[in-house]
């Protein structure tokens, strides 16, 4: 599938992908304002005390790095999660949290953020808050924080204080006291008091400092608050706009890959391109879809020969004009179809049209002997027809033949219908009736059965000038096309070309010049109009 082809595919489905893209777009608009905006704040812990230290070494900064990655996979665990809720005292399931808190370690540090999304700026904060502070108790300084040793350490660490402060001041005495003394036995005396004194201070000393590590918690497993979670002002979200964005983008994408598939899986017929490049056969003419028109399909050229519907007819019959030598004898036409509905007898009856209108003299046929439809059509009577003259009931060509209300258009209807069609279509006196057919008109034009649908086409395919194959877009599928070609051509039959049937009309198109047509001037359109020479009477073939 090449470039000009999938821009095609997207062209032909522009209408699923702007609907997908807007309904997309518009459910998430109204979904996102819908919800409550959520805010995000953060709290910034550290784990260990070596920025305090003047010389940290290696290890102490490798074992809280490794402790921070200890304590990231905790944040979102039950015990701190369901200790922050009930120290808080909310309502609010442990589990549910966890979906609104994220942890992030900063990269080569003992830097740990945790942050938290909720709906209330203020209960955001406190759980950030709360969170963090449960982290802490997981560590010792936290877990011996309100224990009884604690409290005896503390009160213990205060007395060495007073107890090593009161002892150097009693040492500093002394030391004077020595100093002034003349005797020697006083001197021995008062530095044997000193050198006890200072051996308690050295003792005590010893003791405050391990009570002091066991008070602190050691250097490095223990977490501080380095930043503290604020209470948040600008809301996080809903954002409104990327998700609308973003819903817009995916119902596009979801739309175009529909279309694509849809592509894929059906093998019907689109448009001028695919027939020419899957069949090898020309495309002859496009015929539009009548809409908005007082008149039936089938009589589209008859009742408004100026339209734009009836301008596709006069291309075909162009077309058609010069499909074939001037030196083929007889112009006989088969008009036929794949499969049933898909437009074979109102191309029929509008080509005739046209072709009588430009100045042939025409012969409609109808050779459906099946399901005839053309007396219907032109209101003639069906009494006598084909079949009658097929089995000998008629006199001959000229009575059976029924006038219409077109200039130059006779119509053969099919008269009686016959259990035998096939038989009678196969028989030497239908190549005898063409022959005084041709006697008769300069081109004749013959509407028959649907290939697939019985053998009548295909016999009559071998006894014309040419046959045309309608197709209805995006109704005949490819394959049943490719079989019924191969029918024509096995029998003999020469194909001509395709005619597409119901083809989108664009204004200013490939096919289609622009006609203004009565309903237009009778609104007073001055639109631009398509400038034609007075047309003449076609020769005839």
């Amino acid at each position: 599938m090449g470039l000009q082809q999938y821009l095609r595919v997207i062209v032909r489905w522009l209408w699923l992908i702007v609907l997908s893209t807007i309904v997309a777009a518009a459910s998430t608009y109204f979904t996102t304002r819908a919800q409550p905006p959520v805010y995000r704040t953060k709290t910034t812990l550290m784990i260990g005390r070596t920025i305090e230290s003047a010389s940290p070494n290696a290890g102490e900064i490798y074992m809280g790095e490794q402790l921070a990655l200890t304590y990231s996979q905790l944040v979102r665990r039950e015990p701190v999660l369901r200790g922050a809720v009930e120290s808080l005292n909310l309502n609010m399931d442990w589990q549910a949290l966890a979906g609104r808190v994220a942890v992030n370690l900063v990269p080569q540090t003992q830097l740990m953020e945790i942050s938290v999304v909720d709906s209330n700026p203020y209960r955001a904060k406190a759980l950030a808050d709360a969170i963090a502070q449960q982290l802490i108790l997981l560590t010792p300084e936290g877990r011996s924080a309100q224990s009884q040793e604690r409290e005896f350490a503390s009160e213990q660490l205060a007395d060495l204080k007073a107890k090593i402060a009161q002892a150097k001041a009693e040492i500093e005495r002394l030391t004077k006291e020595r100093d002034a003394a003349i005797s020697a036995r006083r001197i021995q005396d008062l530095q044997s008091q000193i050198n006890a004194l200072e051996t308690k201070v050295s003792g005590w000393q010893s003791t405050y400092s391990q009570l002091l590590t066991f008070l602190q918690g050691g250097n490095v497993n223990v977490i501080r608050v380095v930043e503290e979670a604020a209470v948040p002002t600008v809301p996080l979200g809903p954002d409104v706009v990327g998700n609308v964005l973003l819903a817009a983008a995916i119902g596009m994408a979801l739309a175009i890959g529909g279309a694509f598939l849809i592509e894929y899986l059906d093998n019907s017929i689109k448009d001028q391109a695919e027939v020419e490049q899957r069949l090898g056969l020309p495309t002859l003419g496009a015929i539009a879809r009548v809409s908005n028109h007082d008149a039936p399909p089938e009589m589209v050229a008859v009742s408004d020969p100026r339209s734009r519907f009836s301008e596709g007819y006069r291309m075909l019959w162009a077309n058609l004009r010069y499909s074939l030598p001037a030196s083929a004898r007889g112009r006989a036409f088969l008009i036929t179809s794949v499969g049933p509905d898909e437009g074979k007898t109102t191309i029929a009856t509008n080509l005739a049209a046209v072709m009588a209108q430009a100045g042939q003299r025409v012969i409609l046929v109808d050779s459906d002997l099946r399901h005839p439809s053309l007396h219907e059509v032109w209101n003639c009577p069906n009494e006598l027809g084909l079949t009658s003259l097929l089995v000998g009931d008629a006199p001959s060509l000229e009575v059976v033949l029924q006038p219409t209300k077109v200039q130059g258009l006779q119509l053969l209807p099919s008269g009686p219908l016959s259990p035998n069609a096939s038989e009678l279509l196969a028989s030497p006196r239908m190549g005898e009736l063409l022959e005084e057919l041709s006697e008769l008109a300069d081109v004749t034009i013959m509407d028959t059965a649907p290939l697939l649908a019985a053998a009548d086409a295909s016999i009559l395919a071998a006894l014309v000038t040419g046959t045309l194959l309608v197709v209805k877009v995006g109704h005949t599928r490819m394959d049943a096309c490719a079989q019924a070609v191969d029918i024509i051509r096995r029998v003999g039959g020469n194909i001509l070309g395709i005619v597409l049937n119901g083809q989108a009309l664009r204004r200013g198109g490939y096919y289609y010049y622009y006609y203004e047509d009565d309903e237009t001037r009778r609104n007073g359109h001055k639109g631009k109009k398509a400038h034609r020479r007075p047309r003449q009477k076609d020769k005839p073939f």
